[in-house]
Formats: structure tokens, sequence, C-alpha cells
């Protein structure tokens, strides 16, 4: 059977509900912004009205350039105390890349997680997820069928403060836990389909696998990957 045949098998075994759940995007938050309402001035003021209201202002303005100074100065890169972050569709592109997840890793000298079936691959598709405003990249995805065995998986991996919306189905599905060597793995497992996510050594991996029958088949792959 050809690499096509076997991805093609797959993809006519899923339930239609599923197949629109993969093919469907999430649809893009609502911004909401708040006016603030202009005060209205009067047409006469009295002149100590007009004094002190000015006097105000000024106080205000040294107060406000005073404590820009001391941030921008002596505090130009204040750490944040909750960096976390939420990339809509809108925030991020998707391109493909000729780089493994390894070899990602390697270049950018991260100690990332990945299934090493490079070797006996039918198939081999790898993403970077990068930031509109800033060409910042914020994640990677890969896409492997191993031609031995027949397992398919997408495994995708971020900075443990970044969330992605594309990424959020995992949360909503994994509400089962499961340890391997301390690390807590949040899945769902039905009908050979799997789904995991994890947090590890400061990065966030969400896992699709495909072919194991059983979900303990599923938790041995996924071992494979802290050994």
């Amino acid at each position: 059977m050809s690499k096509e045949d076997k991805i093609h098998e797959w993809i006519e075994s899923q339930n239609s509900e599923r197949k629109q759940r993969h093919l469907e995007k999430l649809q893009k938050e609502l911004g909401i912004q708040t006016e603030i309402p202009q005060p209205k001035l009067r047409k006469r003021f009295f002149t100590r009205k007009l004094v002190a209201i000015c006097s105000s202002a000024a106080v205000a303005i040294v107060i406000t350039l005073s404590l820009v100074l001391y941030f921008t100065v002596f505090h130009p890169n204040p750490t944040p105390t909750d960096k976390s972050r939420y990339c809509t569709q809108e925030d991020y592109t998707v391109s493909k890349t000729t780089m493994t997840l390894k070899e990602y890793g390697e270049q950018e000298e991260k100690n990332l997680l990945y299934f090493d079936w490079y070797d006996s691959a039918d198939e081999i598709i790898d993403s970077l997820y990068a930031l509109k405003d800033t060409n910042e990249e914020i994640a990677f995805k890969e896409f492997i069928v191993n031609g031995l065995t027949g397992n398919i998986i997408y495994l995708s991996v971020t900075d443990n403060y970044t969330e992605i919306e594309e990424f959020q189905e995992y949360k909503n599905n994994c509400t089962f836990e499961y340890k391997i060597q301390n690390t807590t793995i949040f899945w769902f497992y039905r009908n050979n389909d799997g789904q995991m996510y994890w947090e590890y050594e400061g990065y966030k991996y969400y896992l699709t696998i495909m072919g194991p029958s059983t979900s303990d088949e599923a938790f041995a792959l996924v071992a494979e990957l802290f050994e």
C-alpha cells in the first residue's frame, strides 16, 4: 500500500463529526473597544476654577511624565508577573519548512521531544508558526507516517507561556490524566484516534496519534519520547 493510500484510508475511516471538527476553523475572537467619552466643557469658567483645573492638570502631567521616565530609564524591560499570551489565527501564519522537529531543536538549541521515526517514515510534513507583526516563531508542528507500523502522528510544540487558538481543542477534549516520569499527560483516546497534551521542561506539547489499537499502546509510544 502506498503512503498516499495509507493517508487516504485513514482519512476515510474517520467519522464525519471528527472530520468536520478538524476541517472547520475556530471562529475568530471579537475585539470589543470601548470609546472614552470626551467631557463637555462649559462655555464660561470663573477665573479661580480655571486656575485650579489648570493646576491639577499640570500636576497630573508631571506625575505621568515622571512615571514614564522611571519605567523607561530605570526599568526599560520590566519582567511581567504573567507572561502568558493567547494567539488567535489572525495573529500568526503557518508555513512549511524542510527542517524536522529534531533539526529545529538542534538549530535553536532547544531540548525538544520528538519521535525518531525519520529513517522509516513514509511521509514527513513540518510547519512553522510565526507572528505576523514580529515574525517571532511561536510553534512547530510535525506530521509523520511511520512506514513500518502505519502509525500517524501530529506533534506540535510551543513555549510554556504561549496559548494558540488551534490547539485549544486538545484542552477541551483531554480530560483524563496519566503519569510518565512525573509528567502529567492529559489524554483522550477512542477508536484508534487519540489526543494528548503536556508540559515538559519549559515547553507545551500537543499530540494527535492514530494507529495504536489501545490507549496503553499509545502511552507506550509516548513514553519513548522521554527515554
